[in-house]
């Protein structure tokens, strides 16, 4: 009898194991070093860190309050491209089609508000002093509201090392295309130069992480998110690699199972993404966003196009009585478009991404290809136990 059942049992396990290598995802590769930090390291990592974080502040203060008065005291009417002298001579081209490109978005908007001034510009980092032990390697984009003698200008800021600000230009120009089609040359600026400024706790939540759901433009496609299969449920690439944040999961998992409720929690409380501290001493300078594209999102790559979805959805008219709001979002948000927050987000979530049935399950695909395999291993199973008989 176990002689017999030998062949049986090494089949099923052969079976099992391919469908475990097929459909299990990768699982994080864990090391374990005794390469653990002295007191000295840690506290000197300690130091190298509010260093860094004192040198991002005053930074960033430096620059958005110089490019602020670029752009309003700009010649002329319209958005301003902002790009360091250097650069004009060593890209000019890039430079013109950038700006070409920044103006053409603008002009395609179907409102405006006079009264922001809006700009684009590229910004190196360090202003004349950049330690080693400070040095920053990667390009990021950030906006900035900046207020001042009863003017606001809104700025999308690219900054990168020094050194790569020409590559940077040139990889933009070459994706002018896409980021017209998605609407993202500006960012979160778009909203306000087409509506002026916010309510103060509608602004104080697009701080909050609220102006990641603004980067995006209105777009009548809608393209297949970036998701990754986890045991048969889809979730975001981000939460996939544990980046959301504590707690963030299970919100996550119930509103992509169809809970509102955890639908609006996520929007009314998006995780900020703490990469940098605001600038420092200016009540005239907000940080209002240090980039969506350096987030993970709890709607993947969809959160980006929320507040443009709403805009199409409901109409100008709707979508500035929501933004100009003095109340909380959630109130606002209801009274400006009639509807409650859970319910519309609900739908939306439905239609970017998909409600996907709370449980573990197969996706169709994946059983199909289970029951297939399965099949194969059975005639496998049978065509060997037939051989056998003849023998």
């Amino acid at each position: 009898m176990a002689r017999i059942m030998r062949p049986w049992l090494a089949v099923v396990s052969v079976g099992c194991a391919l469908l475990a290598v097929w459909r299990l995802p990768p699982s994080p590769e864990l090391r374990a070093t005794s390469d653990a930090p002295s007191p000295e390291e840690i506290a000197l990592r300690r130091v190298t860190d509010e260093l860094r974080d004192t040198y991002l502040a005053v930074s960033r203060t430096r620059w958005a309050d110089s490019l602020a008065r670029l752009a309003l005291d700009a010649p002329e009417p319209g958005p301003v491209l902002l790009v360091p002298e250097r650069l004009e001579g060593e890209a000019p081209e890039e430079v013109s089609r950038m700006r070409a490109a920044v103006r053409a978005e603008v002009a395609a908007w179907d409102a405006h508000a006079p009264d922001v001034v809006l700009a684009r510009a590229y910004q190196p980092w360090g202003h004349g002093f950049e330690p080693t032990l400070l040095r920053i390697d990667r390009s990021r984009e950030e906006t900035y509201v900046v207020r001042r003698d009863g003017r606001t200008a809104c700025l999308t800021v690219s900054t990168a090392p020094p050194g790569e600000l020409v590559a940077l230009v040139g990889n933009d120009v070459e994706d002018v295309g896409w980021r017209r089609q998605t609407g993202t040359l500006l960012g979160p600026c778009r909203f306000y130069g087409s509506y002026g400024l916010p309510g103060s706790t509608i602004e104080e939540w697009l701080v909050s992480g609220g102006a990641d759901f603004a980067v995006g433009a209105q777009r009548d496609e809608v393209e297949e998110p970036l998701l990754w299969l986890l045991g048969g449920r889809r979730v975001p690439f981000g939460l996939y690699l544990g980046v959301l944040g504590p707690g963030r999961a299970l919100e996550v998992d119930r509103c992509w199972s169809g809970a509102g409720d955890a639908c609006a929690e996520l929007v009314l409380y998006p995780s900020p993404g703490g990469l940098a501290p605001p600038p420092a001493g200016s009540d005239e300078i907000t940080l209002l966003s240090m980039g969506a594209w350096l987030r993970p999102s709890a709607f993947a790559d969809q959160g980006i196009f929320l507040l443009a979805d709403l805009e199409r959805g409901f109409g100008h008219a709707a979508f500035e009585r929501f933004w100009t709001s003095t109340r909380d979002v959630r109130p606002a948000f209801e009274e400006a478009f009639g509807v409650p927050l859970d319910e519309w987000l609900l739908s939306w979530v439905d239609g970017r991404l998909g409600i996907t049935p709370p449980g573990p399950r197969l996706g169709r695909s994946a059983g199909l290809g289970s029951i297939l395999l399965l099949g194969l291993l059975a005639h496998l199973a049978a065509f060997v136990q037939w051989r056998r008989r003849i023998a």
